[in-house]
């Protein structure tokens, strides 16, 4: 999922929706977690409807900025949501792992 955002955001039409340091800044945070990730050799779970679920996500998440014409307020909204699944993932995560010490 995250090499699914960096990607989103790596392309052109991010880059021309937003100047300044915050697509940079987003882009050098999803590297290092990507980076960090490859490092920690985590395994992931085998389960074939995750995959098609990321996918049609992010289709979605396609359709939406073409049908917006990648507006910056179309971009603005995805960053927003992208943002919110990041900590939903985050919060599990951090839970799982607490559960796991108890």
């Amino acid at each position: 999922m995250l090499q699914q955002i960096f990607s989103l955001f790596s392309t052109e039409d991010s880059h021309a929706a937003w100047g300044g340091l915050v697509l940079p800044q987003l882009l050098v945070c999803l590297h290092y977690q990507l980076h960090e990730l490859e490092s920690a050799n985590v395994q992931n779970l085998t389960c074939p409807d995750l995959g098609v679920a990321v996918r049609k996500y992010f289709q979605g998440i396609m359709s939406y900025l073409q049908e917006k014409k990648h507006r910056p307020c179309a971009w603005e909204v995805v960053r927003r949501e992208i943002e919110e699944r990041l900590f939903l993932i985050d919060r599990e995560l951090r839970e799982e792992a607490a559960s796991e010490e108890s």
